[in-house]
């Protein structure tokens, strides 16, 4: 076994899973980039937000119900996925402790709705978008996380994605509609694990069973949970205090920041659910080598794409905003410039250390750790701040909590870091991103248009970036172009 981890088969099996999940992802951002200017006109911000808010409340119930399970099931299905019997037995206690996480998820929701008139009012639309919720735990998608089959859930996502974006533009014509909105969007999700429960099937039977062994499994699920709660409270409470201390139209003028930042942290993050499971396989046998070699993959991968992100969002926000949400929503420049510094910090804290160092390490301790004294702090921030400051108090106390995060994860766990050599991860991607600054600027001397200007200063510094960082040669960029390569030769 020891001869076949960390092969150029499993090498390979990274960067073909590598690229299945960016093209994942990318439908991820780009369907809702294509989206999110429509209906945020068509909607406007009030409705919009009404919308944004009943989701903010169903992430917290989605992660009750997950429990933390998503992620330590991908870590142990990952150790046993050559077994099926095994695999079976594995994620069927797994799947039965994820059902009666669910059952409690819905039952804390149904309290909240009679304790809180604020919920009570919105109680249809944040019960419809919860609906999703139950049918993720049926589809378990873990598994196809866990044997490493990110083909079927690219080509999976794409479909639903695509479905929904052609029923967005053919039904949601008007204000009133935000409801219909909630119902497609829910739609897309449940369609896709309704197909996962069948998919699912070539690799194990799952089912509810009494034997789930909880005694072994709680500690590290209560950990993971523990870490995903303060992850998704740190997310979602600042769009939670705004509506209730400012109201749903600055939700919306926030959300408009949140959604780029969002979408810009899920496509640097990408690159954590290919390598869990072979760095999980790794930490299992003590390969080091590989493991260093993989890390580096990961950090490549992040600070490659991220880098030359953060450069572009800071001198193309105006442009941005205009461009996804247009010129009633340019009140979220100001706060997306200020996230972008917490997207900075995100790639390396909660990316990179958190999710490819230490949870595969099953060091999740030390991440949970780190979040939960983030999230705390971001709370009394945002309690203290946003009802006098508002929006920007909310985005500058992100930079602060995602600055808490990296300071702690890598004083606690950069004894896990196996890369040598690292400046050179960061040097490369800073070099081809810093020409932007000056590519803009003198696109703007000739080019009036903020949407013209937008599209052909993001064409022309994507090309310029290849371009120099094939030059002095990054690992990730030249390795994929000579991998394509191959290919289409072998084909």
């Amino acid at each position: 076994m020891r001869n076949e981890i960390g092969s150029n088969d499993n090498n390979n099996t990274i960067k073909k899973n590598t690229f299945y999940n960016l093209i994942k992802t990318i439908s991820t951002v780009l369907f809702p980039l294509i989206i999110f200017p429509y209906t945020s006109r068509v909607l406007g911000p009030e409705n919009l937000g009404k919308v944004n808010f009943a989701n903010s409340i169903v992430s917290y119930i989605s992660l009750l119900a997950s429990f933390g399970i998503s992620t330590y099931a991908v870590r142990e299905c990952a150790k046993v996925k050559s077994d099926k019997r095994e695999l079976s037995r594995v994620g069927s206690q797994l799947f039965t402790i994820n059902i009666v996480s669910t059952v409690i998820a819905y039952i804390v929701l149904l309290i909240c709705f009679m304790i809180s008139s604020k919920l009570k009012e919105e109680y249809f639309l944040i019960l419809l978008l919860s609906f999703p919720v139950f049918f993720q735990t049926l589809g378990a998608d873990w598994i196809n996380t866990a044997m490493e089959d990110l083909k079927f859930v690219s080509l999976r996502t794409m479909l639903f994605q695509l479905i929904s974006i052609i029923a967005v533009f053919l039904f949601v014509r008007d204000a009133k509609d935000y409801f219909l909105f909630a119902v497609i969007s829910a739609g897309a999700s449940i369609g896709a694990n309704c197909l996962n429960i069948y998919h699912r099937k070539k690799y194990c039977c799952l089912k509810i069973v009494k034997e789930c062994n909880v005694k072994q499994r709680i500690k590290p699920i209560i950990f993971l949970f523990a870490l995903t709660l303060s992850q998704t409270i740190f997310l979602n409470v600042d769009t939670t205090m705004i509506g209730f201390f400012h109201g749903d139209i600055e939700v919306g003028f926030y959300s408009v920041a949140v959604k780029i930042y969002n979408l810009a942290s899920t496509l640097i993050s990408a690159i954590t659910i290919v390598v869990i499971p072979q760095l999980s396989l790794l930490s299992s046998v003590n390969q080091n080598e590989s493991i260093e070699k993989v890390q580096r993959y990961a950090l490549n991968y992040i600070l490659t794409l991220g880098i030359p992100i953060v450069v572009g969002i800071n001198i193309l926000t105006p442009g941005i905003i205009h461009i996804i949400s247009g010129p009633d929503y340019y009140q979220a420049v100001s706060p997306l410039r200020i996230l972008s510094i917490a997207l900075l910090l995100v790639m390396l804290g909660g990316a990179f250390i958190g999710n490819v160092v230490l949870i595969p390490n099953g060091n999740e301790k030390i991440f949970m750790f780190a979040t939960v004294i983030a999230t705390i702090l971001n709370c009394i921030l945002n309690y203290c701040l946003i009802p006098k400051y508002g929006i920007i108090a909310a985005a500058y106390t992100t930079v602060i909590s995602e600055a808490i995060i990296l300071l702690i994860t890598f004083f606690k766990g950069r004894e896990y870091i196996k890369i040598k050599s690292i400046y050179k991860c960061f040097v490369l991607p800073i070099v081809g991103a810093v020409p932007f600054v000056l590519i803009s600027w003198i696109l703007s001397r000739y080019v009036q248009n903020i949407f013209i200007h937008t599209v052909v200063t993001i064409v022309v510094c994507c090309i310029e970036y290849i371009i120099v960082e094939l030059l002095v040669k990054n690992e990730f960029i030249s390795e994929y172009i000579i991998s394509v390569s191959k290919e289409r030769r072998n084909r």
